[in-house]
């Protein structure tokens, strides 16, 4: 991961809280150079996020959400839970299945099952629920998006020790509030021979203010070195937020059948509306044109 460090005279701050008020210099965030040829770069990575994607479709996927900061909880609210994503997309619909939630989508109706609040939530408007169901896979960089994705980031490759995996870099060009650290880091390794994504890292950054009690809370649990930065005489906390997506299966085997039918959830009742069947009884349906 991407760390902003901020080393001079800062550690001394656990000692000489006047520091504080003194000014600082920040070090230089070391940002990725831009490829000669951005555009033919960014068409590159477009086509390596959404080669994989041709259906049919069956996808295992890890889901790791962390912070560089060790909060309190009522400070920061971030579910560090892994989640293992099971996709399965055909012509005519997809599923996903992640711990307690079920998905499923065609081109009329979609179905989300919430298990854990034994909640059914039913949507006549599918398409909001087909670009959560996107951005849950990874990225979402459309061939179209070239020129705007050249826009707001800048773009390198390199290569790893690994012979067959490429890792793609973007960096977004906005940066944090008076630094030159990017808000957003994107890194993804790619598999040459397969042409799919082995993992996708994404960080995305801000500055927190800091008041007397959290910057208490935030020396005793964290080296004040790796996470405050100033900006205009203020000192502020950096965080960073980090989702990382393992792609742990790809396969396109044909004539699979999608583990769900909505017969077997709800069923329309003489007047013509949906009610959970008997082994639902028990759930809480909402109908929305969402």
């Amino acid at each position: 991961m991407c760390k902003y460090l901020y080393k001079k005279g800062l550690l001394l701050v656990l000692l000489i809280p006047i520091l504080l008020n003194c000014e600082a210099q920040n070090k230089p965030y070391n940002r990725i150079t831009s490829s000669a040829d951005s555009i033919a770069l960014f068409k590159e990575f477009i086509q390596a996020c959404n080669l994989y994607k041709q259906v049919p479709l069956q996808l295992q996927l890890n889901i790791l959400n962390s912070t560089n900061i060790t909060f309190p909880q009522q400070v920061i609210d971030i579910d560090t839970v892994p989640q293992q994503v099971q996709f399965y997309l055909n012509e005519k619909a997809s599923y996903v299945s992640m711990n307690n939630m079920e998905q499923y989508v065609s081109d009329s109706i979609a179905i989300i099952i919430i298990n854990q609040n034994k909640r059914i939530l039913l949507y006549n408007n599918v398409q909001p629920i087909k670009e959560k169901m996107n951005k849950m896979m990874g990225l979402v960089f459309q061939d179209s998006s070239i020129l705007s994705a050249a826009e707001q980031f800048v773009i390198g490759k390199k290569n790893t020790p690994n012979q067959d995996v490429l890792q793609y870099l973007l960096e977004s060009k906005s940066s944090i509030y008076n630094t030159n650290i990017p808000k957003l880091s994107i890194a993804m390794n790619y598999a040459k021979t397969s042409k799919n994504p082995i993992e996708v890292v994404k960080i995305t950054r801000s500055l927190q203010a800091l008041d007397s009690t959290l910057k208490q809370q935030i020396m005793e649990r964290n080296n004040p070195a790796d996470v405050i930065v100033q900006a205009k005489n203020k000192y502020y906390l950096l965080v960073e937020q980090t989702a990382t997506y393992q792609y742990a299966s790809i396969q396109h085997q044909p004539n699979f059948t999608i583990p769900f039918t909505v017969s077997n959830v709800v069923q329309k009742n003489s007047a013509a509306k949906y009610q959970p069947i008997l082994a639902y009884k028990e759930y809480t349906l909402t109908q929305s044109n969402y």
